[in-house]
């Protein structure tokens, strides 16, 4: 089982509106709000590679996925 965060206070202002610094049109989050969901799934991610076997590898990295993360996960993670 995977545990999903719930992000939503991290990307809303204090009068629960969306932060547009995070995400500008309300579906797609800015490379500062990659930064911010990187941050909060980072400590999940590792704990399941802990836990994986150590032959498996990842077929795709987050810049072939979405070039906005840059791949800043897969770069921090350590296989």
């Amino acid at each position: 089982m995977i545990d999903v965060p719930n992000l939503k206070s991290q990307f809303l202002n204090k009068d629960k509106t969306l932060n547009k610094e995070l995400i500008k049109d309300s579906v797609h989050p800015t490379a500062k709000g990659f930064e911010v969901w990187a941050d909060a799934i980072e400590p999940m991610i590792q704990k399941l590679l802990k836990d994986a076997k150590p032959d498996v590898k990842p077929t795709t990295s987050c810049a072939d996925w979405n070039e906005n993360c840059g791949g800043r996960i897969c770069r921090r993670a350590e296989y």
